[in-house]
């Protein structure tokens, strides 16, 4: 009760903007509030305690509350030790301990040293709709699921009352699953309180399944399904008309080649495949036509050894693969731009350790295509910490303005109005990927030769993941896009920077609903890595009930294995399936890249 009253005469003098104005003291002023309250409550033991191991918030993205940092931890701390049958370790792991554990050692190894039963950790966003907090516990038993917590809170006394509202949850849940006597949370109050996974609350059935006759639009039922499977590891994917005959090709990239291929009668067919070098190590493929000639070139992102080096390519069949520019030191993509209008876009890698060697910064750029020649034009606007590959522009709500949707380095999908006002953040994880820039070594070549302690500079590293790529796509024609994106089942610790291990996944199709993504549908679980995917309306109409559907087409291709270096001798499955789509018939949906 001290602490609940003390809390309360803290809400009740303290404003605020006078908290903003007096940061540093407000965090020790919280800090002395609560070592106060254990002293005068005191905390009692259970035989079967539960130990909580629990890690710094990370506030990085939490904008103008990240001065909130020291005061949460501590309250969170505080309010779990004086929970019952609650120990509280203090891990005394700092960030860059935790890059480095991670760099060394495996997930359990982490628990056995800090003699955890789980390990708690959280991110804080800077939403238009005030801080929201996300908490996960996980379990030193493998076998268990994480535990998931979210608060919202829009003002001063929200966040107090969100603290208490997520301690009562994490006893209430993290108890229960280690056989402790519960605690019912209590929801009262204006703080949104959210468990795990809401946006499934629009799920209109499992893509593998027949669901015909679903309201709302969306899959309709389930038509035919190939499989084929090819050489090597697909990492990359995209779909255009590389030759200007109207049909589309497929372009697929492989640790060791780039493979042309073809959709015909619902069978991916091989055309042709081109080495792209022992050394060389390809994260991205784009398509598009800057000249529009109706000829789609081909944009391979990607490192020799730790630097940039990307391609630019023209395919025809009877003239194979044209080189237009090689060798090029920036990372690359083609996107459209909020306008609509297609630009290159570009960014590069660093020399600090700082910037985890990739460059904050990413330009608009300009090709000579005579020349082979790039030319820097101008920053593009983006939301701090996205990076070339991490985003989407497109019209989630038909009105004719682009949001920005982006998945960020803890997997979760970002929605952005503009390039700073974050309305969303989801509470599941999207775009799993096992690509990373740079070689992913600790050789001394590209931006690290010449340095004495290049080696202990890459070791340093921690690893940019590229996400795997959405899709944007009007599924059910109402005006505005659906987000396509695969979602690979993280097997580990997330707290644990350099280390992803995957144990098969899904692709969903995600939908604004005016307040947050909602699934509207999702594939059958693969017991693989998926690897690459791309979605297409055919054009053609499909029969269900005397009842006509526009044909959608979607390929998936998936690995065995689960590091990355160790797929190049692995083989890639592809799927291809046939579905309805409920919208008009013969409705071709605009996909944006």
């Amino acid at each position: 009760m001290q602490l609940e009253l003390i809390c309360y005469k803290v809400r009740k003098f303290i404003t605020y903007n006078q908290v903003k104005n007096i940061k540093n003291g407000v965090n020790m002023f919280l800090r002395i509030i609560v070592i106060l309250s254990l002293l005068l409550t005191g905390t009692l033991v259970y035989a079967d305690q539960v130990k909580i191991a629990l890690l710094p918030v990370d506030m990085k993205s939490a904008g103008r509350y990240q001065f909130l940092g020291d005061a949460l931890n501590s309250m969170l701390a505080g309010k779990l030790a004086m929970a019952d049958n609650v120990e509280l370790i203090d891990s005394g792991l700092t960030e860059k301990q935790l890059e480095n554990f991670s760099a060394a050692n495996r997930p359990e190894e982490l628990f056995r040293q800090l003699k955890a039963d789980f390990i708690g950790m959280g991110y804080g966003y800077d939403t238009v709709g005030g801080l929201k907090l996300q908490l996960v516990f996980f379990p030193a038993d493998s076998e268990k699921e994480s535990i998931k917590l979210t608060m919202k809170a829009r003002e001063e006394g929200e966040i107090f009352t969100g603290i208490d509202q997520l301690v009562s949850g994490v006893k209430a849940k993290v108890l229960v699953l280690e056989g402790a006597e519960s605690v019912q949370a209590d929801n009262s109050g204006m703080v949104a309180f959210q468990t795990e996974h809401p946006e499934k609350a629009y799920r209109l059935g499992n893509y593998g399944h027949s669901s015909s006759g679903n309201e709302g639009g969306g899959l309709v039922f389930i038509g035919a399904k190939s499989t084929i499977t090819i050489d090597g590891t697909v990492v990359a994917m995209d779909r255009g008309d590389l030759d200007g005959d109207g049909t589309e090709e497929f372009v697929l990239i492989t640790p060791v080649s780039l493979k042309i291929m073809k959709l015909e009668k619902g069978r991916m067919q091989e055309v042709n495949d081109y080495s792209v070098g022992a050394r060389y190590q390809a994260h991205a493929v784009n398509l598009a036509d800057f000249d529009q000639d109706g000829r789609e070139e081909i944009y391979i992102s990607g490192n020799k050894y730790s630097s940039p080096s990307s391609g630019v390519y023209r395919w025809s069949r009877d003239g194979g693969l044209e080189k237009i520019a090689v060798n090029l030191k920036w990372y690359l993509r083609p996107v459209k731009n909020r306008r609509g209008e297609l630009v290159l876009l570009g960014q590069r890698a660093s020399k600090n350790v700082e910037d985890n060697f990739l460059s904050k910064n990413i330009y608009t750029l300009s090709l000579d295509e005579s020349s082979g020649k790039i030319a820097r034009l101008k920053p593009f606007p983006l939301p701090a910490r996205i990076n070339l590959f991490d985003f989407i522009l497109t019209d989630l709500d038909g009105d004719q303005t682009a949001e920005l949707v982006a998945i960020d380095k803890n997997e979760k999908m970002l929605v952005y109005k503009g390039s700073e006002q974050l309305l969303w953040v989801s509470e599941g994880e999207y775009g799993g990927s096992l690509l990373r820039f740079g070689a992913g070594s600790s050789r001394s070549t590209g931006i690290f030769a010449g340095n004495e302690n290049s080696e202990d500079l890459a070791a340093d590293q921690d690893k940019v993941y590229i996400p795997g790529r959405m899709l944007a796509v009007d599924i059910d024609g109402d005006g505005g896009h659906e987000i396509i994106v695969g979602r690979n089942r993280f097997n580990g610790l997330r707290l644990l920077p350099n280390l992803r291990f995957y144990s098969g996944g899904s692709v969903s199709c995600m939908k604004w609903n005016g307040a947050g993504m909602t699934e509207l549908w999702k594939t059958r679980h693969i017991s693989s890595y998926i690897s690459a995917y791309d979605f297409m309306f055919t054009g053609n109409t499909v029969s269900e009930d005397g009842k006509s559907f526009a044909e959608g087409r979607l390929v998936i291709g998936s690995a065995a294995g689960k590091m990355l270096p160790l797929l190049s001798a692995e083989k890639t499955r592809l799927e291809t399936y046939t579905f309805g789509i409920k919208k008009a018939a013969g409705e071709n949906g605009e996909i944006t890249k």
